[in-house]
């Protein structure tokens, strides 16, 4: 994850919405795409997420890609 000045990333955490709210993707080729957090897998650290615009794909990505997302669907 980003890090903060005068704070390392290993002591942030990304902040998830429940399953079925709205997540930000914040790295890789769908970047600043928003979805729709299916499934989260911690022993994996992943999360399972549906696209909400164009294609509707679902997506395995790290906890660390995500973040949970205030805005409108």
């Amino acid at each position: 994850p980003p890090s903060l000045p005068g704070l390392p990333a290993r002591y942030l955490e990304t902040l998830l919405p429940s399953t079925g709210g709205l997540v930000l993707l914040l790295q890789g080729p769908h970047r600043l795409q928003r979805g729709k957090l299916l499934e989260v897998d911690r022993r994996r650290e992943e999360a399972i997420v549906q696209l909400i615009e164009d294609d509707l794909q679902v997506l395995r990505l790290s906890l660390d890609d995500v973040a949970g997302f205030g805005g409108r669907e």
